[in-house]
Order: structure tokens, then sequence, then C-alpha cells
């Protein structure tokens, strides 16, 4: 079996959010300040949306 070397950056902040609420709601503060750049913010709501299940449950959820 192999073993990854690395977790890629991209899974670990998603795990992040996963877990923590607080880091979720700060993180995405930030890429909200970063108005001038959009793709910050379209990184972190996707990434966001990732870490509760995707884009199809997140569209489901109410």
């Amino acid at each position: 079996m192999k073993h990854r070397a690395s977790v890629a950056n991209d899974e670990v902040i998603i795990a992040e959010i996963r877990d923590n609420p607080e880091f979720a709601a700060s993180y995405l503060a930030a890429a909200i300040e970063e108005a001038d750049e959009p793709g910050v913010l379209l990184i972190a709501l996707r990434q966001i949306a990732e870490a509760r299940g995707g884009m199809a449950k997140v569209a489901k959820d109410e």
C-alpha cells in the first residue's frame, strides 16, 4: 500500500472548516476582505461547500 508523503493544503483547509466552525467563519471573513481578488472568495466558498458535503448537499439543505 502506498502512503502519501503529504496532504494537499486544500484537504487540510477543508478538514479544519469541517471540524471548527469558528475557523470556518474567520476563513470566510478573510476571503470576503480580499474583495479585489474574487478568486479567493470563490475558492473559500468551494472549500466550505465541500466541507459541508458538497454542492449538491448544500443546495438541498434549507
